[in-house]
């Protein structure tokens, strides 16, 4: 879901690794850098079409979650999570029609420190690009 041009944009390798976790059924595609100067990042991204954004107001889901912050993606509702376990890990997912939403999941590679802010702004920067690449090729 990302450009070449758009990995040399975020610093990312342009090698991508397809995920066979199965983090909510999906495909998945890891992206990241591990060379230059820290911060060091690490997206993994979905494209989720199984299941509704609202999925994540659920008791079930938000009990695991340390925040949920409305917030906007290339003028689409999204929202900005952030975990109880992992604190430095940061997602951002973009409402993107019923049923489907990007999941941009941004953290640390390497050296964990003790705030998701910087993993947040990365995770928005990547779903921003993500729905570019998405909406040119509607």
């Amino acid at each position: 879901m990302l450009t070449d041009q758009q990995l040399a944009q975020l610093r990312y390798s342009k090698t991508r690794l397809p995920d066979t976790g199965n983090r909510l059924g999906e495909a998945q595609c890891s992206v990241g850098n591990t060379f230059g100067s820290s911060p060091n990042y690490g997206s993994l991204i979905s494209l989720v079409v199984n299941e509704d954004i609202t999925e994540w107001f659920t008791p079930d889901r938000q009990a695991g979650l340390s925040s949920t912050n409305k917030i906007t993606v290339a003028g689409f509702p999204a929202l900005e999570i952030t975990g109880k376990q992992l604190r430095d890990d940061c997602q951002v997912l973009v409402d993107v029609t019923n049923g489907e939403y990007l999941d941009v999941l941004s953290n640390p590679r390497g050296e964990r420190g003790t705030s998701p802010e910087p993993y947040c702004v990365e995770a928005k920067r990547v779903a921003e690009l993500a729905m570019q690449t998405l909406l040119a090729r509607k």
